[in-house]
């Protein structure tokens, strides 16, 4: 397994260390979303919430039903932060990307991309990477809508888990408009256990804590 920490120790406290710091404040997204979402608006996947619910761990996922290579997009300007080119999520490989995106006060917030594939083979079993699908480097500035990643998903069960953190706590990554959903209509039967998930979010049940506005 591979780790890049970019900011550990350095972007956190220091700024003279010579880490970089995104421009943005957390205000500016919450109060004007990004249009650009983290891949292609397609058919082939769907996207999901489940703050509150027991069936899902904080955060969102779009879920690909359809095997195939899809390109992982920046979804506003930013800072790559932390790149993990494999771990292990249950019997399966991932890779992670962590994109610091704006600030709320001194403290950075990050957009984090897990990128969950799902082709049956873990990171302990012939030491599978994922180096040849990340694009980018530890450090590096990039736009929004620059391509990151590519991810081979595996069709049913592949997915990217996306989530905000910032000091500590992991937030509802509610920085996107509605309308970036509008054409795929997976929200509007989607379903966490027995509750349905609002049309109008992809968060279910946010509390105080998970809500990104507090941030403002």
């Amino acid at each position: 397994m591979m780790s890049k920490l970019f900011f550990t120790g350095c972007f956190f406290l220091l700024s003279s260390c010579g880490a970089k710091f995104p421009n943005a404040k957390i205000s500016d997204l919450v109060t004007n979303p990004t249009a650009t979402y983290l891949t292609d608006a397609s058919t082939s996947y769907s996207v999901y919430g489940g703050y509150g619910c027991s069936c899902e761990h904080p955060g969102a996922h779009a879920n690909f039903s359809v095997a195939g290579t899809y390109n992982i997009y920046a979804v506003t300007d930013g800072i790559i932060a932390q790149v993990e080119d494999c771990r292990t999520a249950g019997e399966n490989a991932k890779y992670n990307i962590v994109l610091a995106i704006a600030m709320s006060g001194s403290v950075p917030v990050l957009f984090e991309y897990s990128v969950e594939p799902f082709g049956g083979t873990s990171c302990s079993s012939g030491g599978v990477q994922f180096s040849d699908q990340i694009l980018v480097k530890p450090g590096a500035s990039v736009k929004r809508g620059d391509t990151i990643a590519r991810a081979v998903m595996a069709g049913s069960g592949a997915h990217v888990h996306f989530n905000l953190k910032a000091d500590g706590a992991t937030l509802c990554p509610e920085i996107f408009p509605t309308s970036v959903f509008a054409q795929t209509g997976a929200l509007s039967s989607a379903t966490c256990g027995t509750t349905a998930i609002a049309s109008n979010t992809f968060c279910h049940a946010v509390t105080s804590s998970e809500d990104p506005n507090r941030l403002k």
